[in-house]
């Protein structure tokens, strides 16, 4: 073992000589994890303690404010000053629920015409114009058969097969024709 300026690092720290003596600056996870919690609370106490330094000093009156609204309100108001306040917040809600009472009315009597409007839509008699045939009319003789089929009672699989059409096609006519 060597001993002098230079300490051989393959002997260890047990072999050093003043390795029992001196304090490490290296510290180990549970010493850092010590350190940090010590500092952490003495952060914790000192917030804590500012906390109750600005919460105890002395209120400084604000400067008057120049709407009445604005001030503090004195400690025990003056019983007229607080029915005007009263009287002057309930007028403005009248006014308000009047507001909207008249809005209502109106977006009511809007709703009623257009289902006025559509009811007689619904009970006008279908019009055609004359160069454009009813619907039943316009329908190819294969739909025609297709819809016969159906009154009969057969199922679209059945249909298709008799007239040689596709099952999706027969399908599709049939839901057309509900509509």
């Amino acid at each position: 073992m060597v001993h002098g300026p230079l300490v051989s690092l393959a002997s260890g720290p047990a072999s050093w000589p003043l390795a029992q003596a001196t304090p490490s600056i290296w510290l180990t996870p549970a010493q850092w994890l010590s350190v940090a919690l010590m500092v952490g609370g003495m952060l914790v106490l000192v917030w804590a303690c500012r906390g109750r330094q600005v919460r105890s000093a002395p209120v400084r009156p604000r400067p008057a404010a120049a709407h009445p609204m604005a001030d503090d309100p004195p400690s025990d108001p003056d019983p007229r000053s607080v029915v005007h306040d009263a009287e002057e917040l309930l007028t403005l809600l009248a006014e308000q629920a009047d507001h909207h009472a008249e809005r209502l009315q109106r977006l009511i009597a809007d709703a009623d015409a257009r289902i006025r409007r559509l009811e007689h839509l619904e009970a006008a008699p279908a019009r055609h114009s004359p160069d454009r045939p009813a619907r039943a009319d316009r329908a190819d003789p294969l739909n025609q058969q297709i819809y016969a089929l159906s009154d009969e009672g057969l199922p679209p699989v059945e249909i298709a097969r008799k007239l040689e059409q596709q099952t999706g096609k027969v399908e599709l006519v049939l839901a057309l024709r509900r509509r």
